[in-house]
């Protein structure tokens, strides 16, 4: 396929649509689980100067924190910034993805195809927000196109396909672990069309895609092993994100085969027709299904011929399907299929205005109707999506914000949340303007450190006892967590209270709902107790005193930052009690301003003694003002295991300079 002067123009074009739709509306959505962690990593790097350590590549490669890093420096490391990472190569991929139709099929093709993916609502939300779908299945789908022309091209031009093409190979598997099946995929492919001959594997094309695949995969490789991880993160992988569902946390293994079939069709036509049963009608979710399976039997019949375009769609789509087993609890993994799918999709319509007949019709009106559907929601999803993750948050804060403020609380008003990560509920308190601190319970029920200073004090506390890893047992509430820190509120998304709350005796004997908060694809209940009595102190042994030097820490942090610069604080304690304690030291200030790494130490000191701690800051977004570190001290009562607050330690930061591309402008 040789690309025209036309084909760069479609290009042009797409890429700009592409990008003008993922760019508007993501501050809209409230913050992902999965995005904290990686934004926790993008800090980290920069904290030890870009070296590989173990906590950054414990789990999911670090490829797209890495980028963020590197982003961070130069335009700033708010989420919203690093979020049009996402939005970038989202966007690159539409007209991949035209590329690919077109090498396929024709242009007719390729521009249906990138058609179908630009106006996908669902591909738009995963590329405004900070995750590794957009990212991944962009080199996913440069594989798959620069493999396609390998195959088909002359010797010099395949050779050169064949090398990017392991180039993107490499890249996607550094970008996710579920890039992986790709490998088994293409071997499977070359046997299945070479008659299943062993020589097609030793086919010069295919050592080239391997070998500098290899080479792009040897950095994290390195890396895995130089941090001690080694292969820990895929096993994780496998583990924690395909053995569980949510929102009981039960194996995957543990559901029928109609109960996986039922999942399985409500996800992927969700994700098909994402916001079209909110927009349009719930039935075109039902029908996209219908299509879906219409689509891939008329290709089976190719596959089972050993036709080279069908067996390509089909042995891919077959792996990508085992692998995405498990997407009952993970629907997004399913966009992996839309690099297959589309191209599949507008082939078969384009064929259909040839010989029609009913089945043919019926084809051409369902998929146009889709295509319909999707541009709709598409264009207008800036309006109404706010994810599908924990869409309430946002309206959630706003109610506790309203609510806190006509009750007149005074003190610190907490929450509890029957979610399994609470940092997206903090992040939009934060940006609701409400304190969101946090209460660490364990063996310290009283231990409590702020998070961010603001006119509402409000604590969230995970009300959550986990099961055991991988037992397949559900989540249980902590009672006694509630019991003891008697949280004002209680949230629970519409699954969550369905499971945990609903006819829930023991927690409704002391919480009443007060309100529903509705939202698309799900709201959330909130819980107000019923008799709200202030929180008594708890008796703690005498003769524990320490101190933190003021003097230390306000000389160890300037009163000036640069973004992604690595500072030190210094914290000095010393124990002038009577007896051997166990201390907590917390270093807190506004985290969406500044990364603290190891914020909090556990140390134990002898009578008398003195230990000073070194605590890195990294500062990832500009301010101008007077921004607050505190060092606060807590000793343990061993006696009843409270924790006390024995002494704090406050010094300021004034500015934060912002990269040279935003004092450029």
């Amino acid at each position: 396929m040789k690309i025209e002067k036309i084909d760069y123009l479609i290009i042009i074009c797409l890429l700009l649509i592409s990008f003008l739709i993922r760019a508007s509306g993501g501050t809209k959505v409230p913050m992902y689980g999965d995005e904290w962690i990686y934004w926790t990593n993008v800090n980290r790097i920069l904290a030890s100067n870009f070296v590989p350590r173990a906590d950054v590549f414990s789990s999911a490669p670090p490829f797209l924190s890495y980028i963020g890093a590197l982003v961070t420096l130069f335009f700033g490391g708010d989420l919203n910034v690093l979020r049009l990472i996402s939005a970038v190569f989202g966007s690159l991929t539409v007209p991949a993805l035209y590329l690919f139709g077109n090498a396929m099929y024709d242009r007719k093709t390729g521009l249906l195809s990138a058609l179908f993916l630009g106006f996908s609502a669902y591909h738009i939300l995963y590329s405004r927000i900070l995750m590794q779908e957009a990212l991944s299945l962009f080199f996913i789908t440069a594989f798959l196109y620069f493999f396609w022309m390998s195959q088909n091209s002359i010797d010099r031009k395949s050779t050169t396909y064949a090398i990017v093409a392991g180039a993107m190979l490499g890249l996607a598997i550094d970008a996710k672990w579920m890039s992986l099946f790709l490998v088994p995929a293409t071997l499977t492919y070359v046997l299945w069309t070479g008659k299943f001959k062993l020589r097609a594997l030793l086919d010069k094309r295919l050592v080239l895609i391997f070998v500098f695949a290899l080479l792009l995969f040897l950095p994290l490789l390195i890396s895995l092993f130089y941090t001690g991880v080694d292969f820990n993160g895929i096993t994780y992988y496998i583990n924690e994100k395909y053995a569980k569902t949510s929102p009981i946390t039960q194996r995957v293994s543990s559901n029928s085969i109609y109960e996986l079939f039922e999942k399985a069709m409500d996800n992927i036509s969700g994700i098909l027709m994402y916001g079209s049963d909110l927009l349009i009608s719930p039935w075109i979710t039902k029908v996209s299904f219908a299509l879906f399976i219409l689509i891939f039997l008329s290709f089976f019949r190719n596959f089972l011929n050993l036709e080279k375009k069908g067996s390509f769609f089909i042995i891919n789509s077959l792996y990508l399907a085992l692998v995405v087993l498990s997407s009952a609890a993970h629907k997004h993994y399913l966009l992996y299929m839309f690099s297959f799918y589309f191209v599949m999709l507008s082939h078969v319509f384009i064929n259909s205005f040839k010989n029609m007949n009913i089945l043919k019709i019926v084809i051409i009106l369902l998929t146009t109707l889709m295509l319909f559907s999707s541009v709709i929601t598409s264009v207008t999803s800036y309006n109404w999506d706010k994810g599908d993750y924990q869409p309430w948050a946002n309206d959630f804060a706003d109610y506790i914000k309203r609510d806190t403020f006509k009750s007149s609380y005074e003190g610190s008003v907490q929450i509890g949340t029957l979610t399994y990560l609470k940092e997206p509920v903090d992040r939009a308190l934060y940006l609701s303007s409400i304190n969101a601190t946090k209460i660490e319970a364990g063996d310290s029920k009283n231990l409590k450190y702020s998070w961010i200073f603001s006119s509402i004090n409000a604590t969230t506390i995970e009300v959550f006892k986990p099961a055991d890893k991988y037992s397949g047992q559900a989540m249980e509430v902590d009672y006694e967590k509630i019991s003891n820190l008697k949280p004002v509120y209680l949230v629970a998304p519409e699954p969550q209270y369905e499971y945990y709350v609903k006819g829930n005796i023991k927690l409704l004997k002391d919480y009443g709902v007060v309100s529903h908060i509705q939202t698309y694809p799900f709201g959330c209940f909130v819980l107000k107790r019923k008799n709200i009595q202030p929180q008594g102190s708890s008796s703690f042994t005498d003769g524990i005193e320490a101190n933190i030097s003021q003097d230390i820490l306000k000389l160890s942090v300037p009163s000036v930052m640069k973004i992604g610069k690595t500072y030190t604080a210094s914290i000095q304690m010393k124990n002038s009690g009577d007896f051997r304690t166990n201390f907590t030291v917390n270093l807190y200030s506004d985290v969406y301003t500044i990364f603290l790494d190891e914020w909090q130490r556990k140390v134990t000191l002898d009578k008398g003694s003195i230990i000073t701690l070194k605590i890195k800051i990294v500062p990832f977004k500009g301010y101008a003002g007077k921004l607050p570190i505190t060092a606060d001290l807590y000793a343990k009562d061993e006696e009843n295991g409270t924790y006390k607050k024995v002494d704090s330690s406050t010094d300021y930061i004034y500015l934060i300079e912002k990269p040279i591309f935003d004092i450029m402008k």
